[in-house]
């Protein structure tokens, strides 16, 4: 957001939650450590380069819920992992991963 001027990923979320009906809650994940960019670094690099970089705000919303996370491009997975280890670690909620392309 701060690089380009917008989140490809929250427009993909919004069009998501148009077509289900559905609530977006851009608030409930926050990234609390800023990480390099993982495009040059090897998998085990990008796993731990995003270890811990997020939390769950509001876990009491998350409880018995069905949670989908949404991104824009994942290539080893790693931010998205750990962006859905964060939400695991603070609810009972069942979580689902949406992306719209693979590297």
């Amino acid at each position: 957001m701060k690089a380009r001027g917008y989140n490809q990923s929250d427009a993909l979320a919004d069009g998501i939650a148009k077509v289900l009906s559905v609530d977006v809650d851009k608030l409930l994940l926050e990234r609390v450590r800023n990480s390099p960019s993982q495009t040059k670094m090897k998998r085990i690099d990008r796993d731990e380069n995003v270890e811990g970089a997020f939390i769950c705000r509001s876990t009491n919303k998350l409880t018995g819920k069905h949670i989908l996370l949404v991104d824009d491009v994942v290539t080893t997975g790693a931010t998205i992992a750990a962006a859905a280890q964060a939400i695991q670690d603070v609810a009972d909620c069942k979580l689902s991963v949406a992306v719209l392309a693979q590297a």
